[in-house]
């Protein structure tokens, strides 16, 4: 049986008020990686926005533009 991979979870339009923010967590699956999410952030979003899913075997970039 293989062993669990982490992946790299990005949010993006992540808890928006005036701008759309980022969260980003390297973990074994989404729950645990929004778990680890709302520690760093220190509560829960009301609005996660839309979450990427990449494996991690190799370098990975990723940015989001912020603005008014």
């Amino acid at each position: 049986m293989d062993e669990p991979k982490l992946k790299l979870f990005v949010w993006t339009g992540f808890c928006p008020c005036y701008t759309a923010g980022l969260a980003f967590a390297l973990a074994y699956t989404k729950a645990e990686a929004k778990a680890a999410v709302v520690k760093a952030y220190g509560y829960e979003p009301r609005e996660w926005g839309k979450c990427r899913v990449h494996r991690v075997e190799a370098g990975r970039a990723e940015a989001v533009a912020g603005g008014g």
